[in-house]
């Protein structure tokens, strides 16, 4: 899938659920690592969903979460939502939808 798309991949969004440890784990075993050896420029956005379900889940949850954020600090963004509650939404469409326009204008930039 990735293959196909990658010269026209400026950003990639990776979701996880935040309330599965195997989900969480495909992210950075997974999903990143396929990412990056085609759309090297890419942006990339990890965002953690059902983040209504946090207070069900326990420490290890909690530290995977601080993992993520951390990588984050590595070239990554990382955001949190939920569809249930509508919480953190706005933030992530807002996100995505800053990295594509700069990404736009950049190239704008670079071909006048």
């Amino acid at each position: 899938m990735i293959h196909s798309c990658e010269k026209l991949c400026s950003d990639a969004i990776v979701c996880y659920a935040i309330n599965d440890p195997a989900s969480y784990s495909n992210v950075s075993q997974k999903w990143i690592p396929e990412i990056h050896p085609h759309c090297p420029t890419a942006s990339i956005i990890v965002v953690g969903t059902k983040n209504d379900l946090r207070e069900n889940v326990g420490d290890e949850n909690i530290k995977r979460t601080a993992a993520l954020k951390e990588q984050a600090n590595d070239g990554c963004h990382y955001l949190e939502c939920s569809s249930l509650s509508c919480q953190g939404l706005k933030e992530v469409f807002e996100k995505v939808t800053d990295l594509a326009l700069t990404q736009l204008q950049f190239q704008y930039l670079f071909q006048s």
